[in-house]
């Protein structure tokens, strides 16, 4: 399979998936979408329409999303763009026989500047390295954050373990 092609180095596998989320997106409360003048069944369809929606959000003591320093959500953006984090190398004879890490490829390189966009423009809390739930959650149920990277399970713990309004959060697609 192609998992096994991609995490196999010198005969050695080094990555193994895992079952894990049926979906991962953006988390979102509805609330503050619908205080922002926004429509939460509405969600932003391109990367303008999103940077739009992420200004409307931001005010003092808030901004619309918090991005955790972890690879991993990097990678939806990358492929929002169109593109992946990986491709076959090609070998001495011409023929596509490694693969190898592609963070240069245009579309890498464009989902890096939107979320530097982003960033400057000062609609992104950043979070510390391997940032646990709880601290994300602390941020997403007082208000602080608006929308996170995510996924079933962190609903499940904001409405489960927090005891959150399930009709308050939202889960959509990456724009």
């Amino acid at each position: 399979p192609l998992w096994r092609e991609v995490a196999t180095k010198i005969g050695l596998i080094h990555a193994v998936p895992t079952p894990g989320m049926a979906y991962y997106g953006l988390v979102y409360r509805k609330d503050l979408v619908r205080e922002a003048g926004l429509d939460p069944a509405r969600h932003p369809a391109t990367w303008a329409e999103f940077e739009e929606w992420c200004e409307k959000l931001t005010r003092p003591g808030r901004r619309a999303i918090a991005i955790e320093n972890r690879p991993w959500g990097f990678l939806p953006w990358v492929g929002s763009a169109g593109g992946g984090v990986v491709r076959r190398k090609e070998n001495k004879k011409g023929s596509a026989s490694e693969w190898e890490a592609c963070f240069d490829s245009p579309e890498c390189l464009k989902a890096a500047a939107f979320l530097q966009r982003l960033v400057k423009k000062d609609l992104v809390r950043g979070m510390p390295v391997l940032s646990v739930s709880s601290d994300i959650a602390m941020l997403f149920t007082s208000g602080q954050i608006a929308c996170v990277f995510g996924g079933e399970d962190f609903v499940a713990y904001l409405t489960e373990n927090l005891n959150f309004p399930a009709d308050l959060v939202g889960l959509m697609p990456f724009p």
